[in-house]
């Protein structure tokens, strides 16, 4: 990193770091049905990605010494330990491990890993005389972060839970939301930096389906036509899910999820 005064905001430079990245990925085809008028296809694939930090001579002499682990996926995250609601005051409370009064670098001692630990998806074709069907699944196993952006007190689009505040002492409320105190803001900015910001997002996406029909040449060829096809396709119909935020392919983000679209057609050819 580089003061902003200098023009740039970062450098780029070649750094004595080694990153394995290996993994595997696997592809499967089958003809499962083929018959006179009828066939039904079917496509699978799977990826299981591996990466890490073999080794980072002089890490601790550069800015990345509180982002990455030897020995760590480069998409771990450094994390404080999240240790509920205080009862008392209703702020988050993580665990001030050295016991100096002060949370930093060194009370990050939980290692939690952010990325995909596997994806694909599977896919269909069925045809049927003149039908034709044809739909994709996309799935997810990852770990990704919720949507707290906020500090306590801020207006702003969150998710329901935030309306659960805590009131009264005693009460174990998962969230803090109504105080704009300083203390509230910063017990908030160290819950978003533990376990507590982590959530699963995994999820299964109906990505695309397509369906078409072509009307037999018999009706089509005493008009003069060659072909008539009607279709049909949408994208992103469902998605099954229990992540909270908006789109779990994105975990963490507040950008719009990807767009629900449903289009339809006719061909002619003459």
């Amino acid at each position: 990193p580089l003061p902003a005064m200098t023009g740039f905001t970062t450098v780029e430079a070649n750094l004595p770091a080694t990153v394995e990245n290996k993994g595997w990925e696997v592809e499967l085809s089958s003809l499962n049905v083929k018959g006179e008028g009828f066939s039904w296809r079917t496509s699978f694939n799977l990826s299981l990605p591996k990466n890490k930090l073999i080794a980072f001579p002089g890490i601790e002499e550069t800015s990345y010494q509180n982002t990455y682990r030897v020995g760590q996926p480069l998409s771990v995250a450094l994390l404080y330990n999240y240790e509920g609601i205080d009862p008392e005051t209703g702020f988050y409370s993580v665990e001030d491990v050295n016991q100096d009064g002060i949370y930093d670098q060194e009370d990050r001692v939980v290692t939690r890993f952010t990325g995909r630990e596997f994806y694909g998806g599977l896919q269909n074709q069925i045809n049927y005389k003149g039908f034709s069907l044809s739909f994709l699944f996309e799935f997810v196993k990852q770990t990704g972060y919720k949507i707290y952006t906020l500090p306590p007190g801020f207006m702003g689009n969150m998710p329901a839970g935030q309306a659960e505040v805590w009131q009264q002492p005693g009460d174990t409320a998962p969230v803090q939301q109504a105080s704009q105190s300083i203390d509230a803001i910063l017990a908030n900015n160290n819950a978003i930096n533990s376990e507590f910001a982590l959530t699963d997002a995994s999820y299964v996406r109906l990505k695309s389906l397509s369906l078409g029909y072509e009307i037999p040449k018999k009706f089509i060829e005493p008009i003069g036509l060659k072909q008539f096809k009607l279709f049909m396709h949408a994208q992103n119909l469902f998605t099954l899910t229990d992540y909270i935020g908006l789109d779990p392919q994105m975990p963490g983000s507040i950008s719009l999820p990807a767009l629900q679209s449903v289009t339809g057609g006719f061909q002619l050819n003459f």
